[in-house]
């Protein structure tokens, strides 16, 4: 009978051991937009999402490792470098994405400055161009006046901040 119970508690406590290495990877936000991993599900996350993982070791030589021999510490480790590698990924994305953005932000306010440039030359001013003479010909005032108007306008579109 001792050894029955003595048996049991091996079996199960083989069991606990074994069971986190099977254990899947679970990302989430909180309500104050931190994200968080973890390998055990939340119960209050509104939307948890659970990340594909690469195996520590091929599911051949998986399926015929012992699964007594398996040491769970180095199963553990394993678990927390496949976290960090997941961490680092979304970070090196985010990274990317925050680096395109303050570019597309930069050329767009460099654009409007030269924009804004070319309407104080051409607000109140004539606007010519060289002809194949090298003569000026001068752009009727009509014209000047559309030109005038459709800066404005695209600056009121693109670089109203």
């Amino acid at each position: 009978m001792m050894m029955a119970k003595h048996s049991m508690w091996v079996l199960v406590a083989a069991i606990s051991a074994a069971a986190p290495a099977h254990a899947e990877l679970y990302k989430w936000t909180d309500e104050n937009g931190r994200v968080h991993y973890s390998d055990r599900k939340p119960g209050n996350a509104p939307a948890v999402q659970t990340l594909k993982t690469r195996p520590s070791v091929p599911r051949a030589a998986a399926a015929e490792a012992d699964t007594e021999s398996a040491a769970p510490a180095e199963d553990i480790v394993a678990r927390q470098k496949r976290m960090a590698d997941i961490m680092r990924d979304e970070r090196e994305a985010r990274e990317r994405e925050q680096k395109a953005a303050a570019q597309k932000k930069q050329e767009l306010q460099r654009r409007c400055l030269s924009l804004r440039d070319e309407l104080r030359r051409s607000e109140g001013a004539r606007i010519y161009q060289l002809d194949a003479k090298g003569e000026r010909v001068f752009m009727p005032d009509a014209e000047r006046d559309a030109y005038v108007q459709k800066m404005q306008s695209t600056l009121r579109e693109h670089c109203s901040s």
